[in-house]
């Protein structure tokens, strides 16, 4: 597992790319906002995969859990169980102005 801690005061997202090494019903990639699953990987896929989640307003914990399951019969997948994360970015939200025509966010006016 790997944890973020985010605290913002408008929301926004958190983009990320991903490389998940995953099969079901053997094992499985999530993405996890304050203990609730948002996103969900259950098959292999390569580079470029850009993913996004909705972050509200306060303090939120981010997970990023990898899992295998307890699966009975044969123990065959091609797949290694391995995610690979890369470009973990916050972006917040951007309020507008819209009747003084002026774009504002928390230290900067435009």
């Amino acid at each position: 597992e790997l944890h973020l801690g985010i605290n913002t005061p408008q929301g926004g997202a958190l983009y990320y790319d991903v490389k998940a090494d995953v099969m079901f019903p053997w094992s499985g990639f999530y993405i996890n906002l304050d203990g609730t699953s948002k996103k969900g990987y259950t098959f292999p896929m390569d580079w470029g995969r850009r993913g996004s989640i909705s972050i509200p307003p306060g303090e939120h914990g981010v997970t990023f859990q990898v899992m295998a399951f307890d699966v009975e019969g044969p123990a065959e997948s091609s797949s290694s169980g391995v995610v690979r994360i890369d470009d973990v970015s916050f972006y917040p939200t951007i309020l507008e102005d819209f009747e003084g025509g002026r774009i504002r966010a928390k230290n900067a006016e435009f």
